[in-house]
């Protein structure tokens, strides 16, 4: 296991944490190479560290956003990725829509992923992709049991079409995709994800074992957070 482990009791510390590996990414990325390519996920924790995150110092002109996976529902409905990501965070920046790239669910997850297939170039590396972990240990719509995409000939989206919880149909990120981030950080928060954190360092099989940054990837767990 290469992962760095955070084990934070403090809701604020852990916060903490996730905005400075954030800025870190960042601030390298545009400096080195002009802009900052990050992978974004849904979820209720992820939507409080967005709403942290609007607020950091940052040239946000630089930044191209990109989703780990969305549901095939409509993009205004409220189980849409899309939807709490643009109404808490997005909406709030200055940004170009040019910055932006979301899955398309409403199409379906096979006409979904070959449309969001044709915006990835194979060959780039993202600098940043932020997770969150299931109970199942599942990140994205990655969920035990199923195609991962861990081969090179893998394709970089999956189509989803037996998720465990509905929206059964989805699309996601594939594992050979989200290993090409320069940094990783998965995110858990709550009493009822300590099972799923303990046998992450137990190194029992899931798939967010399998998820390994190029330079670095961060699990950080907070067992008592603030608000959910």
């Amino acid at each position: 296991m290469n992962s760095v482990i955070y084990c934070e009791q403090n809701w604020d510390t852990f916060v903490h944490h996730i905005l400075k590996l954030v800025i870190k990414s960042s601030s390298t990325a545009i400096k080195n190479r002009g802009r900052f390519r990050v992978v974004i996920t849904g979820g209720e924790t992820s939507k409080l560290i967005y709403k942290k995150l609007i607020n950091i110092k940052t040239d946000w002109s630089k930044w191209e956003f990109w989703l780990s996976d969305e549901r095939c529902v409509p993009n205004n409905h409220s189980l849409s990725n899309e939807f709490m990501i643009k109404e808490n965070f997005l909406k709030f920046l200055n940004i170009d829509k040019s910055q932006i790239h979301f899955m398309n669910g409403s199409i379906g997850p096979f006409l979904g992923a070959e449309e969001y297939k044709k915006q990835i170039d194979r060959n780039s590396i993202f600098d940043l992709t932020i997770l969150s972990i299931g109970e199942d240990g599942h990140v994205a719509s990655l969920f035990p049991g199923n195609e991962m995409g861990y081969n090179s000939e893998d394709p970089e989206v999956l189509p989803i079409f037996n998720s465990p919880k509905p929206p059964f149909e989805r699309i996601s990120l594939s594992l050979r995709s989200i290993n090409k981030s320069s940094v990783i950080i998965i995110i858990a928060t709550g009493i009822n994800k300590k099972h799923v954190i303990d046998n992450f360092l137990n190194e029992l099989d899931m798939p967010a074992l399998h998820v390994k940054g190029i330079e670095a990837t961060y699990l950080l767990y907070c067992q008592n957070p603030q608000i959910l």
